[in-house]
């Protein structure tokens, strides 16, 4: 009876997607971009495969056109996914990297109006301001 339920390696499938930042729901547009990626016939196609490939070589997706790509997901129902697309574009070429831009320290007028929020057009020499005075020290 117990090996009524074991099954052959060549029957496990793994999923690739699962080791990635792309969403479970939006696994399908992977798998088609990937399938559009290296241009299958779509009876030829094997997605799983054809995001292992992409995987290995994912300058191929350079070329597909995610935006013709989203206005069909539009007209399906699925609402603007084009941002989307490109989250999963950028998933696809690099794993996990992050894509924030690096630290760099603000300037004196970029902290200037991070504390103030005041700029020259707003706070100028020669401006009338009201304020209150909460201190004072002698030099």
């Amino acid at each position: 009876m117990f090996h009524d339920y074991c099954f052959s390696s060549t029957e496990a499938y793994v999923e690739v997607l699962d080791g990635s930042r792309v969403h479970p729901e939006t696994y399908e547009w992977a798998r088609k971009m990937a399938v559009d990626a290296l241009e299958y016939d779509d009876e030829d196609a094997n997605p799983a495969g054809a995001l292992e490939e992409i995987l290995e070589a994912p300058e191929r997706l350079k070329d597909l056109d995610l935006d013709a790509f989203a206005e069909e997901l539009e007209r399906q129902g699925f609402g603007n996914k084009s941002i989307t697309l490109y989250d999963i574009r950028a998933e696809l070429n690099h794993r996990y990297k992050d894509l924030r831009s690096s630290y760099t320290s603000p300037n004196p007028e970029e902290l200037f109006d991070m504390l103030t929020k005041e700029n020259p057009e707003t706070f100028f020499i020669g401006k009338m301001v009201l304020a209150t005075v909460i201190g004072m020290t002698l030099i």
